[in-house]
């Protein structure tokens, strides 16, 4: 801080012993409209907490969705397979619709990953049912001998996004 002389001074933050500032004690009624240092009104909040700023705090979200699904069983299938009653559930919820609705990753054998997103089948953004197509065509095809890998991910509505993932699935044709 520049005093207006032009010299810089230290900001003293401590209590003064003359201030009209409340020292906050558990239990302690404030007066009417008595505020902390960021203005919040204390007597609005409950329950009313220590220190300086008495705040009407939220707490983050830091847990991904979760995924559980019956993995697929051995096939020598070489067409589309979809994974059926996917469920998903998070306490923020996940996107039911747009660009960021659960996904299906799956690559053939050491290939690239390729993605389809989930069909919503039912439910609410907090616990739903899903879908998901694995596309034979997208890996140029399935002929026996070929392992198919995949996983699905999921992200939620928290600020900021938490990305949950299961274990991943193998599919070998038999």
């Amino acid at each position: 801080m520049i005093n207006p002389n032009g010299t810089s001074a230290t900001v003293d933050l401590h209590i003064q012993a003359a201030s009209a500032t409340v020292v906050e004690q558990g239990g302690y009624n404030f007066p009417p409209n008595a505020q902390d240092f960021d203005l919040q009104t204390r007597a609005s909040l409950t329950p009313v907490d220590l220190g300086a700023d008495a705040g009407n705090f939220l707490l983050l979200d830091k847990t991904p969705p979760a995924i559980y699904y019956n993995t697929l069983n051995y096939t020598c299938n070489t067409g589309n397979r979809t994974i059926t009653g996917v469920n998903i559930t998070d306490a923020t919820g996940v996107p039911l619709a747009g660009a960021f609705v659960p996904r299906i990753y799956y690559r053939k054998n050491a290939g690239a990953y390729f993605s389809q997103p989930g069909t919503n089948t039912g439910g609410t953004a907090f616990n739903s049912t899903w879908d998901f197509t694995i596309v034979a065509a997208d890996m140029g095809g399935l002929v026996g001998g070929d392992i198919v890998s995949y996983y699905i991910i999921a992200q939620d509505n928290a600020a900021p996004i938490n990305i949950g993932s299961n274990a991943p699935g193998r599919w070998p044709l038999m």
